[in-house]
């Protein structure tokens, strides 16, 4: 294929003879480019000078928190079929710790969680608990 038409593009490196320690090349290889010895030139830094290393800084030790339940369906449920005293103080105490969730207080809202499980299972035993009573008071009466 003939390129006489076309300009070829620079060739990369220095045109020359090799640098002293380099072998001349073989005949028939046309011309060789050598790039130039490097700068040996390291005595501009002087001893006096101090060179300070430093780690970045991370992110540091986070502990990772389980999110605590969201008992509201559960403490609605209670207040409404079984004992509604205490199931309000449950819908008060789950909403407090999705509120604690929600800005990111993770012991509060495990605390205020807990404490509404607490009434919710209260509510459900004592309406559980009434049911009987209710019952022989209705039959008694009548």
């Amino acid at each position: 294929m003939d390129n006489k038409g076309y300009p070829q593009p620079p060739q990369a490196g220095y045109p020359g003879p090799p640098p002293p320690g380099f072998p001349q090349p073989p005949p028939g290889y046309g011309q060789q480019y050598w790039y130039p010895p490097p700068q040996q030139n390291f005595s501009a830094m002087s001893s006096n000078q101090t060179v300070v290393v430093t780690n970045q800084p991370t992110g540091g030790n986070f502990a990772v928190v389980a999110r605590p339940r969201d008992l509201m369906v559960a403490s609605v449920l209670a207040c409404i079929f079984c004992f509604w005293p205490t199931g309000l103080f449950a819908i008060y105490f789950a909403l407090q710790a999705n509120t604690a969730v929600a800005r990111g207080d993770m012991d509060n809202a495990s605390r205020y969680s807990t404490m509404a499980r607490k009434l919710m299972i209260s509510s459900i035993c004592v309406g559980v608990a009434c049911i009987p009573l209710v019952i022989t008071l209705v039959s008694t009466l009548t």
